[in-house]
């Protein structure tokens, strides 16, 4: 049987058995060791968070360009579509000798080929 030393706890003043002092030692350097890793946690935790805000930020400022972006497109498609109409009457000038002076779809020019070709 092995002896069992006891040793006069400073906290307690109890006395203990070298396991039980083991047992608590073992514990001790458990703690520190949740502890340790509980702080590597949070620090992560918080850098993650910095870095979620700062995509945040950056998508934000993403989506702000792009929606500036989208209104030039508009705005070339817009003259892409004058532009267009601008040649169709050009077109319709040299095909038919117009006078040039077409209002909405009204032209006199037009209006008596049109006429001509239907007679």
């Amino acid at each position: 049987m092995a002896k069992n030393y006891y040793h006069q706890s400073k906290e307690t003043g109890n006395f203990e058995t070298a396991e039980t002092l083991r047992i608590k030692q073992q514990a001790c350097l458990m703690t520190d060791d949740s502890l340790r890793a509980t702080r590597e946690m949070l620090r992560l935790i918080t850098t993650s968070q910095d870095a979620g805000a700062a995509t945040l930020a950056e998508l934000h400022r993403q989506g702000d360009a792009f929606d500036r972006t989208e209104g030039a497109f508009d705005e070339i498609h817009v003259g892409l579509q004058n532009t267009e109409n601008d040649l169709i009457k050009m077109e319709r000038v040299e095909k038919h000798s117009c006078c040039g002076l077409c209002f909405k779809n009204f032209c006199i020019c037009c209006r008596l080929s049109q006429n001509n070709y239907e007679k």
